[in-house]
């Protein structure tokens, strides 16, 4: 089934991937009280600008449950607030090691707040740690039932229970995981050709209880995957004719080569192709290094997903493809 859109009885904001649910009760405060709260935190955080600029006060998303807001400021420390009144619940110190931005979660177990090579749960009251996992890169692409599944190292499939910290399963790829999308139990991955000398890329489907393959796709000779999209009932590979003098598989001299977005491949579950979809003209050079949306055949295709309506793709130059070539 395609992605839908937002309903009006609740919307979701978006920070990149990351989805936060706001319920109608909470809307209606956030129409009331949203101009005079983020006036308060320009000026708690020392920013004059920072009502109208993004990240200059706040590097993260507002995680807001409970009559409370949680963000975390610009030096990565984290502070609670009463939504009501504006008033300092609690503070956390900085820590080096969430990288760049914090995304934050509410999880049965408290507050999950994850950085570039750590996760960390947070008493949702006091914001004290509970526990920590770091690793040299740890990118969560999937929150809910009180687990995360996220990529550590690039090349590892996590599933960890947020309630005891336990690793549930694992998943090695043998190369860089460019995309993980969760769907109705299932988990899509997509790894894109590296440089090296023989490989390709590969599509794989997982359980998502249990982390069991499914199965895995590489393309036939002279095919390549560009990408992977998925709703829950259907993968959907955009594809391209590999040029003749590319090579069987991968390039050994590390040069970039230019495959043109030809087709939407549409596989059923069991990886089987169902329909071939050819690609506008127009989206021929459209660079999948990027995460700009693109439309074929109306249906949206970003982040790993497919989407029914322009208006529900996050962040996405609609229509307006990059023309930059992509490494593959």
């Amino acid at each position: 089934m395609i992605a839908k859109s937002v309903s009006q009885e609740e919307r979701i904001v978006l920070e990149g991937e990351r989805r936060v649910l706001f319920r109608p009760a909470v809307l209606f405060n956030l129409r009331l009280r949203l101009l005079p709260l983020l006036a308060f935190l320009s000026l708690f955080l020392g920013k004059g600008d920072a009502f109208h600029r993004y990240g200059e006060g706040v590097n993260s998303n507002f995680l807001i449950e409970r009559n409370r807001v949680c963000f975390a400021q610009s030096d990565l420390s984290l502070t609670l607030l009463n939504l009501e009144t504006g008033a300092v619940l609690a503070r956390a110190d900085k820590e080096d090691d969430y990288g760049s931005h914090i995304s934050l979660y509410s999880v049965q177990a408290g507050i999950l707040a994850a950085g570039d090579r750590v996760l960390r749960l947070l008493d949702r009251e006091t914001l004290k740690e509970i526990w920590r996992v770091s690793d040299t890169c740890i990118d969560v692409r999937d929150v809910r039932d009180d687990r995360a599944i996220s990529i550590d190292g690039g090349r590892q499939i996590v599933c960890r229970s947020l309630t005891s910290r336990k690793t549930l399963w694992t998943y090695a790829i043998s190369g860089y995981c460019g995309i993980v999308e969760i769907e109705k139990e299932r988990v899509l991955l997509y790894r894109a050709a590296t440089v090296e000398p023989e490989t390709s890329p590969e599509v794989v489907l997982l359980e998502q209880r249990t982390g069991q393959e499914l199965w895995r796709r590489n393309p036939p000779p002279g095919l390549h995957f560009l990408g992977a999209y998925f709703d829950g009932q259907q993968i959907h590979v955009a594809a391209g004719q590999l040029p003749t003098n590319s090579g069987k598989k991968g390039s050994s001299t590390g040069e970039s080569r230019v495959v043109p977005f030809e087709m939407v491949q549409v596989w059923d579950l069991s990886g089987n192709l169902i329909q071939t979809i050819p690609a506008p003209p127009e989206l021929r050079e459209r660079s999948f290094d990027s995460e700009a949306a693109f439309r074929v055949a109306n249906r949206y295709y970003a982040h790993g997903r497919i989407w029914a309506t322009a208006d529900a793709v996050p962040r996405g130059d609609i229509g307006k493809p990059s023309k930059m070539t992509s490494r593959h």
